[in-house]
């Protein structure tokens, strides 16, 4: 059995219309310098619950590599799409430290692959307890047009340097089911 915990509504940061460079307190982080990526700040990686998966071939081989988010002490968050084609294997990177082998992954039932825009959401689950405070879903309500939204990953800097945690804010937009 893996963690568990609490959903709660987590309170919106205020919208400010500008660059933001609070994406990296609200995960838990303190911003940098390098604001490379569209309103957002470059971010340590110390006690983040925003991690890097490194996804393997069955043989071992690198076959991409994308952002999840601890949702659970033992659950992370992830797109389907990252899970699907020729991944045997997924590794969890902390931003520092070894890669830990996660126990299994799967994606939404109703996800096909090669589509993004529909049930695009898998979970990697681990056979043990991650040292990060997870990250609660927002389960209660749908998210609403006008709010502000964190958004955090692991990415490649403009000249496609190392891999860096970066997050900010976005306004939602558009809400659909």
């Amino acid at each position: 059995g893996g963690g568990g915990s609490t959903p709660t509504n987590p309170t919106p940061p205020p919208n400010t219309g500008g660059p933001v460079t609070n994406g990296c307190s609200a995960i838990g982080q303190t911003a940098g310098f390098g604001a490379a990526i569209v309103n957002g700040a470059e971010c340590p990686s110390g006690n983040s619950p925003v991690v890097l998966l490194n996804m393997r071939t069955r043989d071992g081989f690198p076959s991409g590599a994308c952002t999840g988010t601890i949702i659970t002490p033992r659950v992370i968050l992830t797109a389907a799409h990252c899970l699907d084609g020729e991944v045997g294997i997924v590794r969890v990177w902390l931003g520092s430290g070894a890669e830990i082998v996660a126990e299994s992954f799967e994606w939404h039932t109703g996800y096909t692959p090669n589509n993004t825009t529909h049930l695009d959401v898998g979970i990697v689950r681990m056979s043990e307890d991650l040292p990060r405070t997870p990250v609660p879903l927002l389960l209660s309500r749908d998210a609403r047009v006008g709010e502000s939204a964190i958004v955090a990953g692991w990415g490649r800097d403009l000249n496609s340097v190392g891999a860096t945690l970066r997050a900010g804010t976005t306004t939602i937009s558009a809400v659909a089911q």
